[in-house]
């Protein structure tokens, strides 16, 4: 899959491979938002895909699945939640 998989040298290249895709998809908006332009769907999916990519294989790295990940995650803002640590709001667009 990649060089380095499993033990320290797989979960570093996975991370650093996500940070780096991130990036990319980062890039790609802030050059529309200094353009004015609208972005392009098509091309941020791309990178959004790569960016999943990258999550899902830190994820194998740790020995998880991305439903587990996903539990855990929500586990712990339903506890965050009832010690009112946050509140529950929903998203909601920029205008």
């Amino acid at each position: 899959m990649y060089p380095g998989t499993g033990g320290i040298g797989g979960l570093t290249y996975a991370t650093l491979a996500l940070c780096g895709e991130t990036g990319e998809l980062a890039n790609k908006l802030k050059k529309h938002l200094r353009a004015g332009t609208e972005p392009d769907s098509d091309v941020l999916s791309d990178e959004l895909g790569d960016v999943l990519w990258y999550v899902g294989a830190v994820a194998h790295e740790l020995g998880k699945d991305l439903e587990s990940v996903a539990q855990e995650n929500i586990d712990k803002l339903a506890k965050r939640k009832a010690q009112r640590l946050i509140c529950d709001t929903e998203a909601r667009p920029v205008e």
